[in-house]
């Protein structure tokens, strides 16, 4: 799951993801076609590593495509490159 940001920058709600790919510069997972409507209007994520679930990483999305029955996005943790 991640944590979805407002424009402040403040959790705004939680969502369901099935992480695809994971890096030390960013992450690539699916959402259903719901989640998909409540992200695409340009929300930032929190995310918890699985190494280190007691924290949340800032995360910016970098692309967004669509795939078998959901939404693939690409993310990159705040501070790193594309």
């Amino acid at each position: 799951s991640a944590l979805v940001l407002n424009a402040d920058g403040l959790a705004d709600g939680v969502i369901d993801l099935e992480l695809r790919d994971l890096s030390a510069k960013g992450i690539g997972f699916v959402v259903d076609c719901h989640t998909d409507a409540f992200m695409r209007d340009g929300a930032a994520l929190a995310l918890p590593l699985p190494d280190r679930q007691q924290a949340v990483f800032p995360a910016q999305v970098r692309r967004r495509n669509a795939c078998d029955g959901g939404v693939h996005y690409g993310c990159t943790f705040d501070g790193t490159s594309t």
